[in-house]
């Protein structure tokens, strides 16, 4: 994960944990430890993973969108130069 991400994810984290009056626990286990870090990393993998996934829905819809458009243009020239044909 990016730097930049990871600064989000810190402020996002810190933020709710703020809004919800959480202080920083000094007693953790180191099993207990262990455990949120796993926690962390699979929730930090599952954001990953869902980005990516948006990314490349979202460049698929702009390549089928501009496909489109194309077709779109195709369409009108190959219909004006008919048109164009049938008053001649």
């Amino acid at each position: 994960m990016n730097n930049a991400h990871q600064q989000l994810i810190e402020v996002v984290v810190r933020r709710i944990l703020q809004k919800h009056n959480v202080s920083k626990p000094n007693d953790l286990s180191d099993a207990d430890k262990e455990s949120i870090r796993n926690a962390v990393t699979s929730l930090q993998s599952d954001v990953e993973g869902f980005l990516q996934k948006q990314e490349s829905k979202d460049q698929s819809e702009n390549t089928s969108e501009q496909a489109s458009k194309k077709n779109d243009r195709l369409k009108k020239k190959s219909n004006k130069k008919r048109d164009e044909e049938e008053k001649s």
